[in-house]
């Protein structure tokens, strides 16, 4: 079970991003109105939306500085709704704030579990050459950035998760 973890911690993107890919896919294909679009059209938006799902994954994966403008602009979203809920809530919608903020505490949470287990166990997480061949303070430094990735991509991954679970929502009930 540790090794899949540590599988997982380190192909936590691409995990998910398939995760959300066949998930939505689905839920799309079988949401899309079929007398209203022809095949041609319904596979297209399908395939408009799957591409919006894997965008950040193409743009952070093992990509310290990515990660943090992504991770940055999660939070700056997450205090937006904090400080205004009024501005995302409606009279349609007065769930959407809550739901939203407990979207990102679920996601920090997790995101910090992931993290801190990446860091406790770094050995198993990359490869044994990279243990032998670095001193005790280049693995100390890539031990930390590492971690830090891990954090900040899990962080962004489970709110774009659930960002794209609240979105789907409430579509579905404003149709």
């Amino acid at each position: 079970m540790k090794v899949f973890l540590s599988w997982l911690v380190a192909n936590f993107e691409v995990f998910v991003t398939v995760l959300l890919c066949i998930v939505f896919g689905i839920l799309f294909a079988v949401g899309i109105d079929s007398f209203v679009f022809t095949a041609q059209e319904k596979w297209g938006l399908i395939a408009v939306a799957v591409f919006f799902m894997a965008l950040p994954a193409s743009i952070t994966v093992k990509n310290f500085e990515m990660s943090f403008i992504m991770f940055v602009l999660m939070l700056a979203g997450y205090i937006y709704v904090i400080v205004s809920p009024d501005a995302i809530g409606s009279a349609t919608l007065p769930w959407m704030p809550t739901v939203l903020i407990t979207v990102g505490v679920v996601s920090l949470v997790l995101a910090l579990a992931i993290g801190i287990y990446t860091a406790i166990n770094m050995d198993d997480v990359v490869s044994r050459r990279m243990l032998y061949v670095n001193s005790d303070v280049s693995m100390f430094d890539m031990t930390l950035k590492y971690s830090l990735n891990r954090f900040m991509a899990a962080f962004v991954y489970i709110s774009w998760a659930g960002l794209w679970s609240v979105g789907y929502v409430m579509v579905n009930n404003l149709t």
